[in-house]
């Protein structure tokens, strides 16, 4: 189909759209998607007219198929704090860099996810992942693997030619993901890396890689505080990696250490963060329902807790909002909160 063709379409579509017999999203809630295979949960909502998919590839594994499985109010999408994605209609010069599948969705009427248009695409960076070896405490690389069966973490690793080379069960506490981005010595950069950064007036710092929830990508947080480093971002070209946007900012960055070798660069406060991790959930204060959910939900440890998904937490029996704000106040009251590590 030439240019003019597709224009001639995209017209028509666009002068019919509203007035189309067809289920307009605009007026319904914050639909959630949930991956078959990895049970990550993110969540979207119509901004235009038009039809969209019961199930996409998911957004975290990428192997891996999420379902439309669920529909929330807006007001409990804000009580969640989740990011979320709008159902978009492409501009025209957007859709001519689609690929052809994608573009005749679009001129019948689909809509795509605005992430998928944006210049970088988190969905097309590589996934692979990295954990020390249990044996050997030296690091692996490849493909992750949480056997619910024995509980057991696996990383698997392959050749150039595309063949197995080896699977390792890993520590799991150690395992990172890629960012997708290399420093300036082309060292690949993992979450949890500690990066010394300087920038153009002189000055310098050192940071540590980690999620950032609020806009589910990596970002770069300061190593002693937790907290994020978002303030004073351009955020017009703010394009979907917080992490990207703001190493390119900055001179030079290089990777310096890890947060599982490196401890003499975590502060004593970063230390004793460390212990409260590693706190089984028994031990803390919270009352027997909330106790129960979380032993429900296979969740042993504190650190396990704060990688998990609120709205995961919610679709347990008996847990409603009052645990869940139970468990919020426990993590501000020891200095945590959830956006340190999401993974589920």
């Amino acid at each position: 189909m030439d240019r003019k063709e597709l224009k001639r379409r995209y017209d028509e579509l666009l002068a019919d759209i509203e007035t189309a017999e067809m289920f307009d999203g605009r007026k319904s809630g914050v639909d959630v998607y949930t991956c078959d295979d990895c049970g990550f949960q993110f969540y979207t909502r119509y901004k235009d007219k038009g039809v969209t998919p019961f199930t996409v590839r998911c957004h975290n594994c990428t192997h891996g198929r999420a379902t439309h499985d669920d529909t929330i109010s807006p007001s409990n999408a804000a009580f969640l704090g989740v990011k979320i994605h709008e159902w978009v209609r492409p501009t025209f010069e957007q859709l001519l860099k689609l690929d052809e599948g994608t573009i005749e969705h679009v001129l019948n009427g689909g809509l795509v996810l605005d992430e998928e248009l944006k210049t970088f695409n988190p969905m097309k960076r590589e996934y692979k992942f990295r954990g020390k070896c249990k044996q050997t405490g030296e690091w692996v690389y490849g493909d992750l693997e949480h056997r619910r069966v024995n509980g057991r973490t696996l990383i698997h690793s392959y050749t150039n030619d595309g063949y197995p080379d080896y699977c390792l069960e890993v520590i799991p506490e150690t395992v990172a993901q890629f960012t997708g981005l290399k420093d300036k010595k082309g060292n690949e950069i993992y979450d949890g890396h500690i990066l010394n950064v300087k920038f153009s007036d002189g000055s310098g710092c050192e940071n540590l890689v980690g999620w950032d929830e609020k806009h589910a990508c990596f970002g770069c947080m300061d190593k002693y505080a937790y907290q994020s480093i978002a303030e004073g971002f351009d955020y017009a070209k703010f394009d979907g990696d917080l992490l990207k946007t703001y190493l390119e900012n900055a001179v030079t960055f290089v990777v310096i250490g890890n947060i599982h070798d490196n401890h003499e660069f975590l502060s004593n406060n970063a230390q004793e963060e460390n212990s409260i991790l590693s706190m089984r959930i028994s031990d803390c204060d919270l009352s027997v329902r909330a106790l129960c959910c979380l032993k429900n939900a296979g969740i042993s440890t504190v650190g396990e807790l704060i990688k998990c998904n609120k709205n995961y937490l919610l679709k347990y029996r008996n847990f409603g909002k009052k645990s869940l704000a139970e468990i919020e106040d426990f993590l501000e009251s020891n200095g945590l909160n959830w956006s340190m590590e999401n993974r589920k």
